[in-house]
Order: C-alpha cells, then sequence, then structure tokens
C-alpha cells in the first residue's frame, strides 16, 4: 500500500494547482477512483484542506465526506465539519450561499443527523437575495434526517424577517414530506408568527380535514379571514405553485414568433453521473429563456429526470434563474421541451438530425453553421454538459460536427448557447 500512497501523491502533484477549479476536480476524480483501492486517501483530504480559495477547499471535503460515507465508511462522515468551517470562511454571501446548499445536499443524502452548525451558518448569511434556498435545503435535510421539531426551534429563534419566511418554508415541506398537519400546528401556533403562518397554510391545496384544523386554529386565535384575501392568497400561491399558462405569460415578456426557427433546437448532452446537481439546473434554467426568445426547441439527453413534467417541477424547485422556471414552463406547454435518453441514432424524429458542436472537429465531419442553416430539415445542436464535453462515442455517431469560434477554442457550455441562439437567428431571419 505504500507504493500506491505514493503513486497518490504523484497524481495530485500532477495537478494544475494554479486553476483552483480544474484542480478540485482532479481531487475529486483521484479520490473516486482510489476509493477502494488505496487504504489511506489521506493525501487528498490534505491536498483539499490546503486549497487556498475556502470555496473549492469546502467543495472538495464535502465531497469526500459524503462519497466515502456512502460508500460505507462511516470515519468520512466527521469530515462535514470541516467542509462546513472551510464553508464559514467564505466571505462573499453569494459564494457562501452557494456552497453551503450544496453541503446541505450532501449531508442530506449522506444521512447526515449533526445539522445544528449547517444552520447556524447559513442564518448569518445576510443577503435575503441569497439566504432562502440554502435554508430550504438545509430544512430539507432536517426533515430528512427525522429532526423535524429541531427544525422549527432553531427557525423560531431567528430575526423575524428570516423567521417568517423559514416557518412558511419549513410548513409547506413539513406536508409535502408527509409529515401530518396536526404536527405541524403543533410547531407553530405558539409564535409570534401564528396568524401569517396559519393564512399560508390555509392558501396550500390542503385536504379537507387538514383545512378545517387550520381554521380551527385561526379561529382559536381570534383571526377572521375575509373572503378575498382568501381569494388573493390563493391567486398569488397558485402563480408560484402550478405557474398556469396565462399567469406565466404575464410574468414573462412575450416575442414573436420566429418561424424559421421552429426546425432548429439546442441539446443539451449530460456528461455528469449520479443524481441532479446544480450544474444541470442552472444550465436548463438558462437555456430555457434563450429558447424561448430565439423560437429554438430544447433537448435533454440523459438527465435525471423521468419526464418532462417532472424535469419542470425539479428545476422549478431548484432556482430561480429563468424567472423560476416560468420559461421552462412555456416551453413544455407549447411542445418544444424535450427529455429523452442517451441517443444511439444520428436522427430522431422529435427534433431532427443531431449535429455535434466540439472544439476539436473531426475534418471529414467539418461543417460550417451557415451550412446547417440553410438546411430545411429538422436539426437538434447537441453541446456536452461537463468539462470533457461530447462524449467520443457521440462524435463517431454524429455525421457533422461544428466548431464555432473558427480556431478550435474551446468555450463554455452557456457561452456555446448563445453563441448558436444568436448565429441561427441572424442566419435564418434576415
Amino acid at each position: 500500500m505504500a507504493d500506491s500512497k505514493n503513486n497518490l501523491r504523484k497524481k495530485i502533484r500532477s495537478l494544475k494547482a494554479r486553476h483552483i477549479p480544474s484542480y478540485s476536480r482532479g481531487l475529486k476524480r483521484i479520490f473516486r477512483e482510489s476509493f477502494g483501492k488505496v487504504d489511506n486517501l489521506n493525501p487528498v483530504l490534505d491536498a483539499a484542506i490546503k486549497i487556498p480559495d475556502s470555496y473549492y477547499s469546502a467543495e472538495v471535503i464535502s465531497y469526500i465526506a459524503a462519497r466515502g460515507t456512502l460508500e460505507g465508511e462511516r470515519r468520512y462522515r466527521k469530515y462535514f465539519r470541516l467542509a462546513l468551517e472551510k464553508a464559514g470562511e467564505v466571505p462573499q454571501d453569494w459564494r457562501r450561499a452557494e456552497i453551503l446548499e450544496v453541503i446541505a445536499k450532501r449531508m442530506q443524502r449522506a444521512g447526515e443527523k449533526d445539522l445544528d452548525m449547517l444552520f447556524d451558518l447559513v442564518a448569518k448569511i445576510e443577503s435575503s437575495k441569497h439566504y432562502y434556498t440554502p435554508m430550504k435545503q438545509v430544512i430539507k435535510a432536517y426533515i430528512s434526517a427525522g429532526k423535524v421539531e429541531d427544525a422549527f426551534e432553531k427557525i423560531k429563534k431567528l430575526k423575524r424577517n428570516k423567521r417568517t419566511k423559514a416557518l412558511k418554508i419549513a410548513s409547506k415541506l413539513g406536508i409535502e414530506q408527509g409529515i401530518g398537519v396536526e404536527e405541524i400546528l403543533s410547531y407553530i401556533t405558539h409564535t409570534e408568527d401564528s396568524a401569517k403562518i396559519l393564512l399560508y397554510l390555509r392558501s396550500l391545496k390542503l385536504k379537507s380535514e387538514d383545512k378545517s384544523l387550520v381554521d380551527l386554529a385561526l379561529k382559536e386565535l381570534n383571526v377572521e379571514i375575509p373572503e378575498k384575501s382568501v381569494a388573493e392568497l390563493k391567486r398569488v400561491h397558485s402563480r408560484v405553485r402550478s405557474a398556469e399558462p396565462h399567469t406565466m405569460r404575464e410574468a414573462v415578456p412575450r416575442v414573436p414568433e420566429l418561424g424559421g426557427m421552429k426546425r432548429f433546437s439546442l441539446g443539451l448532452y449530460n456528461t455528469y453521473h449520479g443524481s441532479l446537481h446544480p450544474v444541470h439546473t442552472r444550465t436548463v434554467a438558462r437555456a430555457a429563456p434563450l429558447c424561448y426568445a430565439y423560437g429554438m426547441k430544447l433537448v435533454l439527453f440523459g438527465f435525471p429526470f423521468e419526464n418532462v413534467e417532472e424535469a419542470v417541477e425539479r428545476i422549478s424547485a431548484e432556482t430561480n434563474i429563468g424567472k423560476g422556471g416560468a420559461y421552462l414552463r412555456i416551453l413544455k406547454e407549447e411542445g418544444r421541451l424535450f427529455v429523452l435518453p442517451y441517443p444511439d441514432k444520428k436522427f430522431i424524429p422529435e427534433v431532427g438530425e443531431l449535429i455535434a458542436t466540439t472544439s476539436r472537429p473531426e475534418e471529414n465531419k467539418r461543417v460550417d453553421i451557415e451550412k446547417i442553416a440553410e438546411q430545411r430539415r429538422n436539426v437538434c445542436l447537441v453541446m456536452g454538459l461537463g468539462r470533457k464535453g461530447l462524449p467520443g462515442r457521440f462524435l463517431k455517431m454524429a455525421e457533422k460536427h461544428v466548431e464555432l469560434t473558427g480556431y478550435g477554442i474551446p468555450l463554455e457550455t452557456c457561452t456555446v448557447m448563445g453563441v448558436i441562439c444568436e448565429r441561427i437567428r441572424s442566419l435564418v431571419i434576415r
């Protein structure tokens, strides 16, 4: 095992430490590939601790803690606290909120029950803009760990502006996770925010018997509910919860129909393994308004969704990008959103010919985007979601490769999406 440990150190030294994101990804890869093969993986952990950017240090350490725990090695669980310590050192509110959300998800998946430090760090986030998303994830972790009462007790100690919103989140999540309304009421009926939370609960789609319990609690507080207020609460909640078509169209700008763009699709090919990651939700949420504005379809290949409905629901719940999923819902309603398995052929009836976007096109397959715009058949320009881009088997299957810069310069996925949309429209709509 000494040789293996030395090889491990060599692999770590071979990483490009100057580019911290790449270095962090490299450390996670080394840990993943070495797990079960090398007894002592402390060199990877030590390297993660020494990463000068606390955000990435916390990200890698929490990955190690979650991966090791999920693999059955309980000793890795203790590293969650180290990850949280690093996260607490991140100076910017928005970055700290982002990494705490990631850690919360990993702690939940790993079944971690010691969540108080995580809660306290999220509670310290000053910006309300960045506070609620990680808090929602923390509450999910508490509920998943069976510590519902603890979550409510922690929330009750928050400052008023944060407390009310967090209580609403906890109550709604609790009901969605199968916790009885009666139990939820026992946590909130003796707080300063009781009336507000009860009115909020009354606006949700509850069973008749549960709604009666809420009404009884309101009656005990001598709170009267004018019919107009109830109706308004329901309309507001409906707009957020179900985002009905007419409501969404009022919330987003209208764009003229671009008839010539109907035959084009943006395809995102998932190269990440496992469950839903922030990169999935954010990229899809960013792609949706692009496709809406430019009249294109959006195709998700190999994403961890069962169907279009699940994709819209989960992405809308995880991010506020793209007006909280409003654009994505419109694409779904208009039949412009597809969730498909990894393709095994170069043409798919729903979206047309699959064309690979790559910075390293094969010369015999290289084609200019101008030629693609001239085609009269449906085409889907596919890009890889992940640092490695499209896999070799897809590049081999696709008959055409597009390189956008003319110089073989690799671009980020979101940049590629924007370039494709604008280039195609400028060529088609003249």
